[in-house]
């Protein structure tokens, strides 16, 4: 399980770089999961802007962000993830996600919609959050948290019931989580969603796909990646030893 000393220096170095910006912030992955096996795996930050921060802010920050991202691993010897370093995005982005996007755009109404690709991260968001640790804006982030689990816990029902999946093949293929007897994480899922909304899950089929908007972020991911490489590579010639 993640240390506090992290989650309190990623909470202050949220702070930081994204003050008001930021509508709320969590950890989470396995680096905060309590029964994890890779406890020095890389560090999983989610930042939900704002939607009336301005581009040109959103990007100087994210790419502050992305230097602090690799700075945390170095000093706590964790394993940066060099390709998604952290993720930022707008709440429109997350609302989009939860309105639809998750699902790809060529769902069948009487078929259980299949997910978007990796290269449209709603659906990583969604679990991302449903599962997540606040660091800030903890109401909000409680609410998006709550909406979010059961948006999975609805689609997981629908495929789960209808398809020959594998519950460990499910889970870990569609949505990077473990079944729920190997991670707290998931068991989470269940906290966020109500014993009523529960039941009504079964009676009700996810929402087809609604939003064609695209990230606005996501469109500068090589860019993150790059900023990552280079910090990372700096650490590594001028830092001290992890902790």
């Amino acid at each position: 399980m993640i240390i506090k000393p992290v989650l309190g220096e990623a909470t202050s170095g949220v702070e930081a770089i994204f003050g008001a910006m930021a509508l709320f912030s969590c950890v989470t992955g396995s680096s905060a999961d309590s029964l994890s096996e890779s406890p020095r795996s890389d560090i999983d930050l989610v930042v939900v802007l704002h939607d009336h921060v301005d581009l040109h802010s959103a990007l100087s920050a994210r790419a502050e962000f992305t230097r602090f991202y690799i700075g945390l691993h170095r000093d706590y010897g964790y394993t940066p993830d060099l390709k998604w370093p952290g993720e930022v995005l707008y709440r429109r982005d997350l609302d989009n996600a939860l309105r639809g996007a998750t699902f790809a755009r060529a769902a069948r109404p009487d078929a259980v919609p299949p997910l978007c690709t990796h290269d449209q991260p709603y659906r990583y968001w969604v679990s991302m959050i449903a599962t997540g640790i606040p660091l800030t804006g903890t109401e909000p982030f409680t609410s998006y948290a709550q909406a979010c689990a059961i948006l999975l816990a609805k689609h997981a029902t629908a495929a789960l019931a209808n398809e020959t999946y594998e519950p460990r093949q499910y889970w870990a293929e569609s949505w990077h989580l473990p079944i729920p007897c190997e991670a707290s994480r998931t068991w989470r899922i269940a906290r966020h969603t109500q014993a009523k909304q529960r039941a009504a899950l079964a009676q009700s089929a996810p929402r087809p796909y609604q939003s064609a908007a695209s990230p606005g972020l996501e469109r500068y991911a090589d860019y993150w990646s790059r900023i990552a490489q280079y910090a990372n590579h700096s650490c590594s010639q001028s830092a001290p030893n992890p902790r």
